[in-house]
């Protein structure tokens, strides 16, 4: 057991960071290969509603339709997230054999240092195509890797890690991949760069997998990294495709159309896998405007659903014994994808103002859990009462794992912390420790109790295993009411 007087949960402060697309100015290659002038904005407003309900066009309100060469726009830009609670951004950064692509907002911001707001990069290693007209083997910009062109993009970058404002982990600035299964030899690449960095006097690199595609659906270290990054929405959690038999609602006919209810539910109840993952929520999804057939579209999205979703990430994130804690937001201006927290002429500012509300409700839970710590004593209130069981438990080795849920008695929503815990006398019992993985889909105990908020009450969790068991009865689970302190018994373990 831990020293009396240690937190109880993870004593971590999870930040939220935004996608941010930089392709807001024009650039000779998309005046050569787009026409004189393009924009994201170009394809924003061909936005047409192509069935009952459909939101398009996409159109900017608060920012207009900017340009990011205007230092003011990328000002206020980082004024609205900071407001949002946003811990930062993540730009994408195009590099092609040493020529980079859309790179002066990003070279500017380095350069003025402003805006003062936290940031990283993402290595969007996609070669350029006709993609967005369907048209994906016609290649503008090809990616060629090489172990030279590895060292010129890693001095490159080096010098951007070196920004106060880079955002690192423990000192190790973070960097994202975008397609890591892309590049040949990958594990000698982030090799030779984590070296390079503790040459330059870094302690290492934190080096992130965007898991958006099939194959980087697996553990990081595959390919010499540090964690996966969840990118939502992809193609393994759209459910069941919605279909229309309105002649007049053609987009179900040209476009893939989903619900973004599906997509929630599907994300909340995917197990964690077994290696680093930090997670991610989207706001939205339409990029039918990029394509003339065979885009994707998620309806019924609105603000108060991805705040419940973004919040519910994050309380997830206060429960998980993982250290690094970040939460991805694809994306803050993601226009000609139909997805985006920007204020728009439709919503106004509600998603930022459900992005607030979640972070917010996430930190006060965290503030909550700091009322308890390993070895307090707590008494029971009568008035505070659970439902729910100890499903199963086997030993495995040292430890005795456990799974089981539990619900409040009245909302029959999940406790805001489990603890295992020690019988002192009547109604008093010390806490040992946290069970850290909690609100896990249970979708059996919604079949049995009608109610869809206990979807997410199942837990599962590890404690010592000793060889005398006779001495180990009098462990119990607890469950911990944040707002008032309260604790309630859930039962004893055998």
């Amino acid at each position: 057991m831990a020293e009396s007087g240690t937190p109880l949960l993870p004593d971590k402060l999870s930040q939220v960071l935004a996608f941010y697309l930089p392709q807001f100015h024009p650039i000779p290659e998309n005046d050569k290969w787009w026409g004189r002038g393009f924009t994201e904005w170009t394809n924003v407003t061909r936005g047409r509603p192509l069935f009952k309900g459909h939101y398009q066009p996409h159109l900017p309100a608060d920012l207009g339709f900017y340009d990011l060469r205007n230092h003011e726009t990328r000002e206020l830009q980082a004024a609205l997230a900071r407001d949002a609670g946003l811990g930062g951004f993540v730009y994408y950064h195009y590099w092609f054999h040493g020529r980079r692509l859309l790179e002066r907002p990003i070279c500017e911001v380095i350069k003025s240092g402003k805006p003062d707001f936290p940031f990283c990069l993402c290595w969007a290693n996609e070669p350029w195509s006709r993609n967005w007209d369907g048209k994906s083997t016609d290649l503008l910009m090809p990616q060629v890797y090489s172990a030279e062109d590895d060292h010129n993009h890693i001095q490159w970058l080096l010098d951007a890690f070196a920004d106060e404002r880079y955002i690192k982990v423990d000192g190790r600035p973070l960097f994202l991949i975008y397609r890591p299964a892309h590049i040949p030899n990958i594990q000698k690449t982030t090799e030779a760069w984590r070296r390079e960095a503790q040459q330059r006097g870094f302690p290492d690199l934190y080096l992130c997998a965007v898991r958006s595609f099939a194959k980087e659906f697996c553990d990081p270290a595959t390919f010499g990294m540090d964690a996966s990054v969840e990118f939502k929405p992809n193609g393994t959690d759209c459910g069941l495709g919605l279909k229309s038999h309105e002649p007049l609602d053609i987009g179900y006919r040209l476009h893939n159309v989903w619900d973004y209810d599906q997509m929630v539910e599907y994300a909340l109840t995917v197990p964690l896998p077994d290696y680093p993952l930090l997670p991610g929520v989207c706001p939205m999804w339409d990029n039918s405007v990029r394509r003339k057939q065979g885009g994707t579209i998620f309806r019924n999205s609105t603000p108060e659903k991805f705040g419940a979703w973004l919040r519910e990430i994050l309380l997830r994130e206060n429960l998980r014994p993982q250290k690094e804690s970040f939460v991805f937001v694809n994306a803050w201006n993601e226009w000609a994808e139909g997805n985006h927290l920007e204020p728009c002429q439709n919503w106004g500012d509600r998603y930022l103002a459900a992005t607030r509300v979640a972070i917010n409700a996430a930190r006060e839970h965290q503030t909550g859990a700091a009322q308890f710590t390993r070895g307090q004593t707590v008494a029971i209130n009568p008035q505070y009462q659970v439902v729910g069981n100890l499903d199963h438990e086997e030993p495995l080795g040292s430890v005795l794992n456990a799974t089981g849920w539990c619900a409040d008695a009245d909302s029959m929503t999940p406790s805001d912390a489990l603890v295992y815990a020690r019988l002192e006398s009547a109604g008093f019992f010390t806490l040992l420790a946290a069970i850290e993985h909690q609100r896990l889909a249970r979708p059996d105990v919604v079949e049995v109790h009608g109610t869809k908020q206990t979807l997410l009450c199942g837990w599962k969790g590890q404690r010592p295993l000793k060889e005398n068991r006779t001495t180990d009865q009098a462990s119990h689970i607890i469950a911990l009411r944040f707002r008032d302190g309260a604790a309630a018994v859930l039962c004893p373990l055998p």
